[in-house]
């Protein structure tokens, strides 16, 4: 608040909890919303210690643990984000010599004293458990190896990821777009501290949005750690903008958000009522409370930032309730994730062991209810293995095991597609 005002704060705090690519990842139980909080909390903490003035040794070590508990959540990729924040904030305040003092060293130390155990422990275990298995540290190598080659890149969708990446923060992403031009010029009126913090936001942000945008093989998660920053020079951007052009800005905002209040609460009845059918008469009373509330809500003016923000999410939860509610028999008709799981399942006895070559991230993995082994090399597929599930482009590799093809000629058990295409085999060898 001492950096982006109440009501910016509210926006940062609001938008970072509802934005589209937050409340997916949130609803799959993804690894991203754990990790994009983690580096949220650094970078709130870091902005707000630096700003306020406060001991080095707290600024660039309490932040630092939590930037230790990211990595240990998904690697290091949200370093780049931080630190480009952070240098360019230095930058900007002529104090980019903080980063070679003694806090700093400390705070990387005290990341590093989280993250290094869990290294140690794997590297040990991987060992134990198999000499050639890859390490973690092997695997990020391989990965950031793959996604640097310029020969990977898909130019058909290359320049969509970093359009896709800018609409994961939608909706609040349109405060950023239509008052970007006037960040620097508004941050000049500042005061000193206040006036780098929105600078080293705005260019690290965007410097650090473009770098891995438009790496060969990037992907639009993969600046979903920048969230967090995003919020808070959204939240003091929205602030601003409110200061300088209410009017208009109520002007266009209102009527928005009472129109879809007014179409989601219609729907949220609408639909449970007249698809009791598919989806039970369970969401029918859901709908209506929803509907109430949005009334309700509707029925004050809208004549303040924090009422408007408020409204806006509140349209946001509503489509999440409808969506976990009122489509579930949409997005099982449409769904090819869990029917496959539950296909393999189905053509594999209840006991049995499935091994499973080099599956790639396929979550359909998670709807087999056997017990199943991932192996990442023909020599780590047990030699008593019965039943084998790999892609189909992989049989001649898996096969030159002499082991696996002593036994005679494998049998098809099922075939399965996966959603991104991917054919895969579910096969018995002989026993």
């Amino acid at each position: 608040r001492s950096l982006i005002t109440d009501n910016g704060a509210l926006v940062a705090a609001l938008s970072f909890l509802a934005c589209v690519a937050q409340v997916d990842k949130g609803r799959l139980a993804e690894i991203e919303a754990l990790y994009v909080a983690l580096t949220a909390i650094a970078m709130a903490m870091w902005l707000r210690l630096w700003h306020k003035g406060a001991n080095p040794w707290i600024t660039y070590t309490i932040p630092w643990l939590f930037l230790g508990l990211a990595m240990l959540t998904k690697g290091p990729v949200h370093l780049l984000f931080v630190y480009g924040i952070v240098v360019a904030t230095l930058w900007d305040s002529h104090r980019l010599r903080d980063l070679l003092r003694g806090p700093h060293l400390i705070g990387i130390l005290i990341m590093f004293a989280v993250f290094v155990p869990w290294a140690i422990a794997n590297a040990h275990r991987s060992a134990a458990f198999d000499p050639e298995v890859d390490k973690a540290q092997t695997v990020w190598l391989q990965q950031l190896t793959e996604r640097l080659d310029p020969s990977g890149i898909d130019w058909e969708n290359y320049f969509l990821v970093p359009i896709q990446g800018i609409l994961n923060f939608a909706p609040w992403v349109i405060f950023l777009i239509l008052f970007w031009r006037n960040i620097t010029p508004w941050s000049r009126t500042e005061s000193a501290l206040t006036g780098s913090a929105i600078r080293g936001l705005k260019w690290g942000i965007l410097a650090t949005f473009l770098i891995v945008s438009l790496i060969p093989e990037s992907r639009p998660r993969f600046t979903m750690p920048l969230f967090g920053a995003t919020a808070i020079l959204t939240g003091w951007i929205t602030a601003r903008a409110w200061e300088e052009s209410r009017d208009r800005i109520q002007r266009w905002w209102e009527p928005i958000v009472r129109t879809l209040a007014l179409s989601i609460a219609l729907a949220a009845i609408a639909i449970p009522l007249f698809l009791t059918t598919w989806i039970g008469a369970f969401p029918f009373p859901i709908g209506c409370v929803t509907a109430a509330v949005l009334y309700l809500f509707q029925r004050k003016a809208l004549d303040s930032l924090a009422r408007l923000a408020i409204g806006t999410t509140m349209i946001i939860a509503a489509i999440v309730i409808m969506i976990a509610f009122d489509t579930r028999h949409l997005q099982n008709e449409r769904a090819n994730v869990r029917p496959l799981g539950e296909a393999i399942s189905a053509a594999l006895p209840s006991d049995a062991h499935l091994a499973v070559f080099k599956p790639g991230p396929q979550p359909f993995l998670f709807y087999v209810t056997q017990d199943y082994s991932i192996a990442d090399r023909p020599s780590q597929i047990p030699d008593d293995t019965v039943y084998l599930l790999l892609q189909t482009e992989h049989l001649e590799r898996v096969f030159q095991r002499k082991s696996l093809t002593a036994r005679g000629e494998p049998a098809v058990v099922t075939e399965v597609t996966a959603r991104d295409g991917k054919h895969y085999q579910l096969l018995k060898l002989p026993e």
